[in-house]
C-alpha cells in the first residue's frame, strides 16, 4: 500500500485558555496491494475542548491501514472503506482533585462495528 496525502491542521485557543479547537484535513491518493488503480482517500478531524468536556469527530473515506483494507475487503468485495466517529467526555474532579469523575459517550459507524455502534462509559 503507498499513499501521498496533503494534510493542513488548524488550532485556535481563547485568550484565556479554556476553549479549544483543531481542525484536521487529510487527502490525497492511494495504491493498494492488489489493484493497478490508485484511489482517493481522505480524512477530516475536529476536536472541541471546554474546561471539562471534549467532543471529537473524524470521517474518513478510503482505507488508511492495511488492516482496514483487508477487513472491508473480507466484508465487501467492492465498497470502499468509510467511518463515521463522534465522541463526547466530561472529566471533572472535585474535593481539591481527590476525587475524579469521568463519563463519556462514543458513537462509531463502519464495516467492523456492524454499522452503528454507540458506547456509553462512566
Amino acid at each position: 500500500m503507498r499513499a501521498q496525502r496533503i494534510t493542513d491542521y488548524m488550532t485556535w485557543s481563547s485568550p484565556n485558555a479554556k476553549h479549544s479547537t483543531v481542525l484536521g484535513l487529510e487527502a490525497g491518493r492511494v495504491e493498494y496491494p492488489d489493484s493497478n488503480n490508485s484511489g482517493y482517500q481522505m480524512k477530516i478531524l475536529g476536536n472541541y475542548n471546554y474546561k471539562w468536556f471534549n467532543f471529537n469527530m473524524m470521517y474518513q473515506y478510503g482505507s488508511y491501514f492495511l488492516s482496514e483494507y483487508a477487513f472491508s475487503k473480507v466484508f465487501s468485495e467492492n465498497t470502499t472503506y468509510k467511518k463515521i466517529s463522534l465522541s463526547a467526555f466530561v472529566n471533572e474532579n472535585f474535593f481539591d482533585q481527590k476525587l475524579s469523575m469521568s463519563s463519556g459517550a462514543n458513537y462509531t459507524d463502519d464495516i467492523f462495528t456492524g454499522n452503528r455502534h454507540l458506547l456509553l462509559s462512566t
